[in-house]
């Protein structure tokens, strides 16, 4: 994004132009990035329940990238957008894409809870 920033040729500007056909389509990032989530929850939870960590780990790693992909498609999208109207709004859905991704980050926590791993299974990953 703030090579596209750095790069436009036009002035800058800020406006919401509902005639602007890229309008309609970032807007769908308010409902891409949920369906991603939900879409990777059910990834997270398909493990088979006896199966071993390092299985559980990899169904983890599947949902994971499935989840910041239904980001990154979207904020990449706004980037493009930006680039080709030089119109700042298309910002906001970057920054949301990016929050999204942050909040996102995997630590043993989120992971343990995620595919459901004992205290111990956890303590192994922090380590």
């Amino acid at each position: 994004m703030l090579v596209a920033l750095y790069i436009s040729s036009k002035t800058l500007t800020i406006k919401i132009d509902k005639e602007d056909p890229f309008t309609f389509i970032v807007l769908l990032t308010i409902i891409v990035i949920p369906i991603g989530y939900i879409y990777s929850n059910k990834i997270f939870k398909s493990y088979k329940p006896n199966s071993a960590i390092k299985d559980r780990l990899s169904t983890y790693q599947q949902g994971l990238i499935t989840r910041l992909s239904f980001c990154n498609g979207p904020g990449l999208f706004s980037v493009v957008c930006l680039l080709i109207s030089s119109n700042l709004y298309y910002v906001i859905f970057v920054v949301i894409a990016s929050v999204v991704i942050i909040i996102n980050y995997p630590t043993p926590e989120k992971i343990g809870e995620a595919v459901d791993l004992t205290p111990p299974e956890i303590e192994l990953l922090a380590k």
